[in-house]
């Protein structure tokens, strides 16, 4: 994923000139898929978070505020 490297450096180079926190959600998305084969993490048509992503997204930004 060279391209999806490149366009998350844009996002976070931005929030470094504006000084706004990124978080990289795509390390837990990648993890969740390893670990225990998680693919229900998005609707299937659409590929937005459906309830189990953005519980996994919540999980990744409080782990990443401790």
């Amino acid at each position: 994923p060279p391209l999806e490297a490149k366009r998350f450096q844009v996002i976070r180079d931005f929030g470094a000139r504006e000084s706004v926190p990124v978080l990289d959600l795509v390390p837990a998305f990648r993890d969740a898929a390893r670990a225990g084969g998680r693919t229900d993490l998005h609707y299937p048509l659409d590929k937005h978070w459906n309830a189990a992503g953005h519980h996994l997204v919540a999980e990744a930004f409080l782990a990443a505020r401790r």
